[in-house]
């Protein structure tokens, strides 16, 4: 696998929240995450996104435009850390999965990981109460302890109100777990 990588990818460093694919757009990168964080979400005709969960590394980005054989992008895909990947034209990827079992077996265990994935994160989304969805998404996305998040896109993501989500986190605060900062617009995440 790591030759295929070295012989085929380019690495690249990608910032902090920057997009690596977004929903409904052309893609034509398949990237391999060697560090860093990913969050992704997906956006209902309603409008409303849902996050889909985070990558991470060993996580490959663009599996399923390979096998679906179209070249727009089922999900977005943005940056929560900075991370360092590893690129691969898509038209290569498509080409390696059919010539390379290796290569074809590595993707289709990373698609059954991504399915049992988002199966977790469909039963969490149904039976977890907001708190503890809350507290997986700030420990996910905030890395670093610091969180100062669009409240509106929070519970969009999380398929809640914003109301809810205020409630939630005022609540948060009175047990310690969230502890203003000196900026008041950013809080500190104890857990």
């Amino acid at each position: 696998m790591l030759e295929i990588l070295k012989k085929y990818g380019k690495k690249i460093t990608i910032k902090k929240n920057n997009y690596l694919v977004r929903e409904d757009f052309p893609i034509e990168n398949v990237f391999h995450i060697i560090s860093g964080t990913c969050k992704v979400t997906t956006q209902s005709e309603n409008g409303n996104i849902m996050s889909f969960g985070f990558f991470k590394e060993n996580d490959v980005i663009g599996e399923v435009e390979i096998f679906n054989n179209k070249n727009i992008a089922t999900t977005t895909v943005m940056s929560v850390t900075d991370m360092i990947c590893i690129k691969i034209p898509l038209k290569t990827c498509r080409k390696l999965a059919k010539e390379d079992i290796q290569y074809c077996n590595f993707l289709a265990a990373s698609l059954a990981v991504k399915l049992t994935i988002s199966s977790n994160i469909f039963t969490q989304n149904i039976l977890l109460p907001l708190e503890d969805r809350l507290l997986l998404y700030l420990k996910n996305t905030y890395p670093n302890r610091i969180f100062k998040g669009n409240l509106i896109q929070i519970a969009q993501e999380l398929g809640t109100s914003y109301r809810h989500l205020l409630r939630v986190i005022k609540k948060l605060k009175e047990e310690n777990i969230l502890t203003p900062s000196k900026n008041k617009k950013e809080y500190i995440i104890n857990i």
